[in-house]
């Protein structure tokens, strides 16, 4: 199923990243990298839609769990 975040809630390991993620671009001047993009998420897959942000994911996701 694909969660839209600003329609609904994301699973928490999701809901982790996208916080960390946020935090981590506020912290280099860059927060503007997220423009439009969105945190569609599908819980089915465990990934996002959109593919920056994916990439992002999979880097998070394997230094987190040691994947």
């Amino acid at each position: 199923m694909i969660i839209w975040c600003d329609e609904n809630q994301l699973p928490k390991k999701a809901k982790d990243f996208k916080n960390y993620l946020i935090n981590y671009l506020e912290d280099l001047d860059r927060s503007s990298f997220l423009g439009e993009r969105t945190f569609a998420y599908d819980d089915t897959e465990d990934e996002f839609i959109e593919d920056d942000i994916q990439s992002f994911y999979k880097l998070w996701v394997a230094k987190q769990f040691g994947i």
